[in-house]
């Protein structure tokens, strides 16, 4: 699904569909969990519930089951309560086993979309909260310090709303004004790709195309500058191009006039200069490359020189637009190697902005830098952002300002908020069980790989190879408990109280100069953080590696979604943070079973990542597809062959 910050300021892709076990029931209980499954009717909830902890107990001593009685009740009354028992499982097992779950869990009014992840995360969230507030003391290090400041002038509205005006004028002047609020506007002398350069650089947002430096894919040990296409306001190409969606695309321009308006706008050609904006915005979404064509990497790596990038496409100054994106500390060499992902937007885009009026392209990048940090202003902006928001993100009602200021710490700030986390609400015990489930099911795959019929042996031993090679990253990276680590992390940054627009702001330069300051080094190992309160796993189908929802500025606003940046790191691992290992997807209290259930179903998910295309199939289509083509399941629930979970031809990949 598409979420974004709470500011709408971040777009990333990310797996969050509402969770579902996918049940592999072993021959020898099949029956038994069967009849188990038939208790669970309102009737007999409490008797269930009784029932299935005595079986989780069995074997375990007095004082493990008295520890963790509450935590099994708990778990086993959301597992009850989430099935719809009026469903005949060999119908569809997906309702069975979920069918009530949107029930007792409807979307709140704040947010688009309701998932098994979200309800963690909003936990998790609760926590930081608590930690953030805490005071300030004398022996919290700088990183703790800074994320706590953060939060403080997140939570000022009085001081946002007294500076936070002047500071967005301030900007709009130094990038030479801005038409659409300026009688008497006149261009400045500044080039088109020095403007657009310079935006890159101070604020970390690509308008023209995303630059950055990333591992070179065919040199692991280099570092390359890298440019392919941006993220739009409008989070999808589809949301600018398509008939059905016009109602956004004026929601839009009616929010580019309010926000003019609240700047000072009057003139009576407004809506007019706006809407050329909105269609120059259309024309550069229509150019970009649908996500669909994007999945072959070989044809996204074009590497060129700087010269020959001219000559391709000469009708901007590159090595002008580069150099300004890279600022005075890295000089851009005569024959600089750059690996262009999105040939023919760049082709398209530029044949667009030399011949659109200067007027108009100063009011768009304009109008880009000042959506980027009017979200961050309150009172009427706020207002209107969530007004413009309901359509955009489907959310009903405005979340709470702590929730929102939690999140932008945590995004920006997540190293210096995971330690915070990892101290008193995660077990180190948790890493080893996590660990040696990674290892049993990945041995289990290979057991799969063994009776595949469709694969002959060099291409098992290959696959089983893949397999084995994947590292593993539990919880927390050890970096985190390292205070100085932490605190070099944070050194350059500059965060002061009382002025949280300008902190932002730093964050966002700070970050951005971060990885193009790599260009010139050697690509390192230990380069590889994350944050451990990040509610998610994924994999990266380049570098056969599976990693968890890396959660700093770079990623969301330099590579613009998860999948641009799993494609640029070369060290990373199995990684399942700490956040994830909760309930309900695990406990070191749980039995085996409830967390081979849960999280084991994500290790095996992202482990098969690197053996298929790309992308997800809907939560719904995991679990009917997969259960109806298991023959173990068919003959534990007994459902007769040709009934929807027991077709007659089934397909077995794996």
């Amino acid at each position: 699904m598409i979420m974004e910050t709470s500011a709408l300021r971040v777009t990333y892709d990310n797996e969050r569909e509402a969770s579902s076990v996918q049940i592999r029931p072993s021959s020898g209980q099949n029956n038994r969990r069967k009849r188990l499954l038939e208790l669970f009717t309102p009737n007999v909830k409490y008797a269930a519930l009784s029932i299935i902890c005595l079986l989780i107990g069995a074997g375990f001593s007095t004082l493990f089951i008295n520890y963790t009685a509450n935590s099994c009740y708990n778990t086993a009354s959301y597992l009850l309560e989430a099935m719809d028992t009026t469903i005949d499982p060999c119908d569809d097992f997906y309702r069975y086993a979920c069918g009530s779950w949107e029930k007792k869990f409807p979307i709140p009014k704040d947010k688009g979309s309701i998932s098994t992840f979200r309800i963690l995360e909003d936990k998790v969230s609760s926590i930081l909260k608590g930690l953030l507030e805490k005071p300030i003391k004398d022996d919290d290090n700088q990183a703790t310090v800074k994320a706590k400041t953060m939060y403080r002038n997140c939570m000022d509205t009085a001081q946002i709303r007294k500076i936070g005006e002047v500071k967005l004028k301030q900007i709009i002047k130094s990038l030479g004004g801005w038409p659409v609020i300026e009688a008497n506007w006149k261009p400045s002398n500044a080039t088109i790709e020095e403007l657009l350069g310079k935006v890159h650089r101070r604020y970390g947002l690509p308008i023209l195309a995303k630059v950055f430096v990333g591992i070179d894919n065919m040199n692991t040990s280099a570092y390359i500058l890298k440019m392919d296409q941006p993220a739009f306001p409008l989070l999808s190409r589809d949301n600018y191009i398509k008939s059905n969606k016009e109602m956004l695309r004026k929601a839009y321009h009616k929010y580019m006039m309010q926000t003019a308006a609240l700047l000072g706008a009057k003139r009576s050609s407004l809506a007019e200069e706006l809407r050329q904006v909105l269609q120059f915005e259309i024309q550069l979404a229509n150019a970009t490359i649908p996500e669909e064509e994007r999945f072959d990497e070989e044809k996204k790596y074009n590497k060129i020189t700087l010269p020959e990038l001219q000559i391709l496409i000469p009708e901007l100054n590159w090595t002008q637009y580069l150099q300004e994106s890279l600022g005075p500390n890295i000089t851009l060499l005569p024959n600089e190697e750059i690996i262009v992902s999105a040939v023919p937007y760049l082709i398209e885009v530029s044949k667009i902005i030399n011949r659109t009026d200067s007027q108009i392209l100063h009011n768009s990048l304009v109008w880009r830098v000042v959506r980027f940090i009017a979200v961050l202003l309150v009172d009427d902006y706020e207002l209107n952002l969530f007004e413009f928001s309901r359509l955009l993100l489907g959310i009903r009602s405005q979340g709470d300002r702590w929730n929102e200021c939690v999140e932008s710490v945590n995004t920006n700030l997540g190293m210096a908020t995971g330690s915070l986390f990892i101290k008193d609400h995660f077990d180190p015990n948790s890493k080893k069980i996590a660990l040696e489930m990674i290892h049993t099911i990945r041995e289990a795959f290979n057991g799969l790989i063994d009776k595949n019929p469709w694969m002959d042996s060099e291409t098992r031993k290959i696959a089983k190879e893949k397999a084995n090679v994947m590292g593993e990253l539990i919880g927390y990276a050890d970096s985190l408990t390292n205070v100085s680590i932490l605190e070099e992390e944070y050194l350059n940054l500059t965060i002061v109280p009382n002025n949280y627009i300008e902190n932002d702001l730093n964050i966002l330069h700070w970050a951005y100069m971060k990885n193009i300051l790599l260009l010139r080094k050697k690509a390192e190992k230990e380069l590889f953080t994350f944050n451990p309160t990040m509610i998610n796993a994924f994999y990266d189908s380049r570098r056969n590696n599976i990693g968890v929802f890396f959660n700093s500025f770079f990623l969301l606003f330099f590579y613009g979604s998860l999948e641009n940046f799993l494609r640029d790191i070369p060290y990373i691992y199995i990684v399942f943070p700490a956040g994830i290992l909760q309930p309900t997807f695990y406990s070191q209290h749980y039995p085996k079973s409830l967390n081979y259930g849960g999280i084991g179903t994500i290790i095996g998910h992202e482990i098969t990542h690197g053996f298929d295309e790309t992308d997800h199939s809907p939560s719904q289509i995991r679990v009917r597809g997969t259960l109806s083509n298991f023959k173990d399941f068919a003959e534990a629930y007994q459902c007769k062959l040709g009934s929807p979970m027991n077709p007659i031809e089934k397909c077995n990949v794996w």
